[in-house]
């Protein structure tokens, strides 16, 4: 006898649940199928795309795939602004050929001989250590003449159009003998307390004092200002002056003087006189 199972509602339920989740109802599978139709009969191919271009120009569609082959470059010489750019290769070059160039340490000469002439093109960038002081020539970058103590190093550089020099490089300048701000400014103040001269005035002062001092008087624009329309001195040249007046008058006998003569003087002078 064949085992028989019951089926509850509960289950029932969940069956039909999952026939809905799973399946299509008879009228939503309808109107798809009309919507399906309309597109068909408007060609249904509103999205396609039927030309493909690159930069402009329109790539061919091969009719069998319908495909379009899009030709990527895949050297810089395939593109056509690609010619200022450089390969791997190139770039390569170009950096060995820098290193080459960079300073390279050719041990010491003598100046006297090995900077008498222009250096090669195959000596740029070696370096030289002069073993003598020397002076600058015309076949260095460094000109007019200058001398350099022994030690110095020199380059040999291109100048370009085939024109090479050499070139002084920054070397050590000995400064012992020389002194320190700082015990420039000890010594001078040693100096004025030796002097004693720290209780006089400076220029500075000076300057601001004598200025302060003469600011209550007129300098000569201001005075000629204020004398405009007085006579000067030299204008007066032709007329007499009450000194030179005075001492004219010396010579002569004053009134009160003659009131004092007698008769009998006067008649004396009278007679004198013929």
């Amino acid at each position: 006898m064949a085992e028989r199972k019951l089926v509850t509602l509960e289950n029932l339920t969940t069956f039909a649940g999952e026939i809905k989740a799973k399946y299509a109802k008879q009228a939503d599978f309808t109107t798809l199928q009309a919507e399906v139709k309309a597109l068909e009969a408007a060609s249904g191919e509103h999205n396609k795309i039927e030309i493909v271009k690159v930069n402009g120009s329109a790539l061919p569609i091969t009719p069998s795939d319908r495909s379009v082959d899009i030709e990527v470059p895949e050297d810089t010489a395939d593109l056509t602004n690609g010619a200022g750019f450089q390969n791997k290769s190139e770039v390569e070059t170009a950096i060995n050929a820098k290193l080459a160039s960079t300073y390279k340490a050719a041990g010491s000469v003598t100046p006297t001989e090995k900077f008498a002439a222009a250096p090669s093109a195959d000596e740029v960038g070696k370096v030289y250590n002069a073993n003598a002081p020397f002076d600058t020539n015309e076949f260095f970058v460094d000109t007019p003449a200058h001398n350099y103590p022994a030690g110095t190093n020199v380059v040999a550089v291109d100048e370009g159009d085939e024109s090479y020099k050499w070139d002084v490089l920054a070397g050590f300048v000995d400064l012992t003998e020389y002194a320190k701000s700082a015990k420039v400014s000890e010594d001078i103040s040693a100096a004025i307390t030796d002097l004693n001269i720290s209780d006089y005035a400076k220029t500075t002062d000076m300057e601001s004092y004598v200025g302060t001092q003469l600011e209550d008087y007129y300098d000569k624009t201001t005075m000629d200002g204020k004398l405009e329309g007085y006579v000067q001195s030299s204008a007066l040249g032709d007329y007499v002056t009450n000194t030179s007046l005075t001492s004219t008058l010396t010579a002569y006998v004053k009134n009160t003087d003659i009131s004092e003569i007698d008769e009998a003087t006067i008649k004396a002078l009278l007679a004198d006189g013929e």
